[in-house]
């Protein structure tokens, strides 16, 4: 069978996030039988930036990888590459491309626009390679409700979950060709 374990909480208040405590949890999962580990919210300092804390994790996150690879485990980790929650301010890339987020968001992008699909991709891309991942988990929160999934595009007003979705998709693809062990949820 097919048993994984997860650790993690709201970054905000995931200050025992740390190395220690992560290997601990890893030795744990190894101890009972469980085939991945999957770190939760809370590994990273800023939204939008998907880098580990270097506070918590001096080490990265790739270190923790190696370290459940050793026992045998699988690593995945949770994230928002898209937005929905959090404060993305102090996201040093955030700052460069306000145009990048949905009118009246500061932290949801707009994967309607090619260059910010490409962005989340490569962000995505880059988190899979430095932090061996076996596993990626996906979390996302739509806010497209009535008036505000509606733009106009080429003269015509129409809802943008279609262009939006699309664009997800179209990155889960091609994550999926360059990674193909890579489980996906």
């Amino acid at each position: 069978g097919f048993m994984a374990t997860h650790f993690g909480g709201d970054p905000t208040v995931s200050s025992g996030m740390n190395e220690e405590n992560i290997k601990q949890q890893i030795d744990l999962a190894a101890a009972i039988g469980a085939e991945l580990f999957i770190v939760d919210a809370g590994w990273w300092d800023t939204y939008g930036d998907w880098t580990a804390s270097a506070r918590r994790f001096p080490h990265g996150l790739a270190s923790m990888a190696d370290y459940a690879h050793q026992k045998r485990l699988l690593f995945g980790l949770y994230a928002e590459v898209e937005g929905a929650r959090g404060d993305w301010t102090h996201c040093s890339w955030c700052k460069e491309h306000p145009d990048w987020f949905l009118p009246d968001f500061k932290n949801i992008l707009d994967l309607t626009k090619p260059e910010v699909a490409a962005h989340v991709e490569a962000q995505l891309s880059r988190m899979v390679e430095d932090f061996k991942l076996d596993l990626y988990r996906h979390d996302y929160n739509t806010p497209f409700t009535g008036e505000l999934g509606q733009r106009e595009h080429d003269g015509i007003r129409e809802n943008m979950y279609w262009r939006y979705y699309q664009a997800w998709y179209g990155i889960i693809e091609h994550i999926h060709a360059k990674y193909p062990n890579l489980i996906l949820q």
